[in-house]
This record gives C-alpha cells, sequence and structure tokens, in this order.
C-alpha cells in the first residue's frame, strides 16, 4: 500500500512539473514572437512613408507590405480588425527568412496598428473594404 502511495506521489509531482514546464515554454515562445514582430514592426518605420508597396488578405487578418531597394515586399505586418499584429514577416536578407506569428494565439499580440491608419493606407492602395 505504502507503495502505491509513493508511486502515486511521484506520478503526480511529475505531472505538475510538466505543467510547469510546458506554461514556462509558452509564455517564453510568446514573447520572442512578440519581439520578433515589434523588431519588424521598428524596421517598417513610418506606416504611411512612401515605401508602402502592398497588401494581401487572408480569412484571418489583412496585410500590408513594404519596399526596401528591389524587394517590394521586404517587410510585412498582418493584423485583425482590431490593430493587433499577429504576423509579421521580414524578407530583406532572402533566402533567410524572420517570421513571427501569434496565429495560435492572437489574443496575446501586443503590437498594434490604428485600425483607421490602416484602413485609410488599405483604401490608398485600392484594396476592397472588408474585414
Amino acid at each position: 500500500m505504502r507503495r502505491a502511495v509513493a508511486v502515486g506521489a511521484v506520478v503526480l509531482a511529475a505531472a505538475a512539473a510538466l505543467v510547469v514546464v510546458a506554461r514556462w515554454e509558452r509564455s517564453h515562445w510568446i514573447d520572442q514572437q512578440n519581439e520578433t514582430i515589434a523588431s519588424i514592426r521598428a524596421a517598417v518605420g513610418p506606416l504611411d512613408g512612401p515605401t508602402l508597396a502592398g497588401y494581401r488578405e487572408t480569412p484571418q487578418f489583412r496585410c500590408l507590405s513594404w519596399r526596401r531597394g528591389p524587394r517590394p515586399y521586404a517587410l510585412e505586418l498582418c493584423f485583425d480588425p482590431s490593430g493587433r499584429v499577429i504576423e509579421a514577416l521580414d524578407r530583406r536578407a532572402e533566402p533567410k527568412l524572420v517570421y513571427g506569428s501569434l496565429r495560435s494565439e492572437p489574443a496575446a499580440a501586443t503590437t498594434r496598428l490604428d485600425p483607421r491608419l490602416a484602413s485609410r493606407l488599405l483604401a490608398r492602395l485600392e484594396a476592397p473594404a472588408g474585414s
């Protein structure tokens, strides 16, 4: 009986440790994604600058892209209707893509765009109204 209790205690302790590690890993991953997205946002500079080059749409979000040198879609920020930047791409150093994404955790996004400014930029690019 004592052995069964001891084994049960060890199993319970191991399960608790796994939960703690999993939560830490999730938090660390979210922090890394937010840092990558923020650094790409900083590289864009003024959103309404002359390098604004294009847009794309997915079912989950809309994206704006900015030109750098010969690359017309070098930097890209993707955002949801509330302005949370949930994905960012830096294609300046192809073939090495720098990519941050919070698709699976959009509420954790810390970088934001003003939704009104994003709408104006999309209209400037003649994107259809929507999302």
